[in-house]
């Protein structure tokens, strides 16, 4: 329906004013509130399908030179929306503790693990478990993260956030009197663990500003940290160290000395469009550089490990927050589609006293915590806390899920559906091929898939009131 000019002439002036400044005064308070963390007005954005917040909080701080203080948060208070765990029951039962080491290496896509680019992880492979066909939980790092950190679906990230919610996972390790290094080379603020997964751990345990710029510089001291960190803990404590590289982040930083493929000197600009499959190779090239560096510096991770003997007491896993497409179905870069190019990443996971192989079967981010459990002893269900199941399990599941800001995608082999999240998203479902391609007759497919599409939309309520 249109609105003549004439009609919005008639409109008072002063009607229009006070509208505009209600708008502005709202978007204010939202921005607000999210950056001094007053979760009573945060928590219920879920609640209006079609409200679109506005967050000022690099602004904010900036400007008010608040530094640190707006990443420090105090626990939620009132109402929740959410219902995590599902159950109150005692984690901590039967858990024997059990040192872990966690690395995530940025935009690491899966056909990016092998012996040329990845020699160091390739090696330490062969001595571990592999997985060939593993998903992130997300196409960018947020929902990524989340997935790995929590075991939970990706959509859940929007309220777990809004909520300032920590992982029951970091929770459990902390009542364990576990001692935590966590390094990331950029900040938790953006993406925002500091504020949810991370947000009741000690701050001094938590490393993601740096004294240097360029990413493989600040990757570069993840060694020399952990070392500090492993000479100066208390050694009858078990530890969580968690690293996250961003050297092979867009524009794919690396070292002169590692420009093992011959890189093109300049990244990508996503505002082109019509790049040649040469200029598209050297973009690839150049990000395979940064991977091969980043394999560098984990080596020099694992060779610590090593070196001290802690590889039979320490459970350690290698993988990436999501992948990085280069044009195979028509996008480039994430957080665009879900391609197994933007989704699949490397999976490898070293468990003390277990023999190593080779997983070619459906596995997802949402599993590593119910391992996690499962290996430190847990008899919980893992659905009082978690979408997953054991990675361990040698049954393939039937499909995973990934979503992103405001659609979820339903994968499995032969197909991907992709559901948008939101009202006012008003594209419909799209049906991609194992191909990605669209399906030219998508309804037999949805047909033969609709008991999952219901067990889906199910559990994405399963940790809400």
């Amino acid at each position: 329906v249109g609105v003549s000019l004439p009609a919005l002439k008639k409109v008072p002036v002063f009607l229009v004013l006070i509208l505009l400044g209600t708008s502005v005064a709202e978007k204010a308070i939202f921005a607000y509130a999210s950056f001094h963390n007053e979760t009573q007005i945060t928590r219920y954005r879920r609640l209006f399908p079609l409200y679109l917040p506005i967050t000022a909080n690099s602004m904010l701080d900036g400007f008010l030179g608040t530094g640190r203080r707006a990443m420090d948060v105090e626990t939620p208070s009132g109402s929740s929306l959410l219902n995590y765990p599902a159950e109150k029951v005692d984690l901590r039962e039967g858990l024997k503790p059990v040192n872990m080491v966690w690395i995530v290496v940025e935009s690491w896509r899966f056909d990016t693990m092998n012996r040329e680019n990845t020699p160091n992880i390739w090696e330490f492979g062969q001595k571990a478990l592999v997985f060939n066909n593993h998903y992130s939980g997300g196409n960018a790092s947020r929902f990524g993260g989340f997935s790995l950190l929590y075991g939970l679906y990706a959509p859940y990230w929007h309220q777990f956030l809004a909520e300032r919610r920590s992982s029951v996972f970091i929770d459990t390790l902390q009542d364990m009197n576990y001692e935590f290094n966590i390094m990331a080379s950029a900040k938790l603020t953006y993406p925002e663990f500091r504020k949810t997964a991370f947000r009741n751990l000690p701050v001094d345990s938590i490393h993601d500003d740096w004294p240097v710029d360029f990413a493989p510089d600040r990757d570069a001291l993840f060694p020399e940290t952990l070392t500090r960190f492993l000479d100066g803990r208390d050694s009858k404590r078990p530890f969580f160290s968690f690293m996250w590289l961003n050297s092979s982040h867009s524009p794919y930083r690396f070292p002169e000395e590692y420009n093992h493929y011959k890189a093109h000197s300049e990244a990508m600009n996503y505002l082109k469009s019509g790049y040649s499959n040469k200029e598209i190779t050297t973009f690839f090239n150049r990000y395979r550089n940064a991977v091969y560096y980043e394999d560098a510096v984990i080596g020099r991770v694992l060779r610590i490990l090593k070196e001290r003997n802690m590889l039979d007491s320490t459970i350690v896993l290698i993988t990436g927050d999501h992948g990085e497409e280069f044009n195979e179905t028509g996008y480039l870069g994430h957080n665009s589609a879900y391609s197994k190019y933007q989704v699949g990443v490397p999976f490898i996971l070293h468990v003390p006293g277990r023999e190593p192989g080779v997983v070619d079967h459906l596995t997802s981010h949402v599993d590593v915590v119910p391992t996690l459990f499962g290996l430190m002893g847990s008899r919980v269900d893992p659905s009082v806390y978690s979408e997953g199941r054991s990675l361990l399990d040698p049954e393939a599941p039937p499909y995973v899920v990934a979503g992103s800001w405001n659609t979820f995608a339903i994968i499995d082999p032969e197909a991907t559906l992709v559901f948008p999240l939101e009202i006012y998203n008003t594209a419909p479902a799209e049906v991609r091929l194992a191909s990605y391609r669209q399906a030219a007759d998508p309804k037999p497919i949805f047909a033969s898939r609709e008991k999952r599409i219901l067990d889906v939309a199910r559990e994405l309520s399963h940790f809400l009131k």
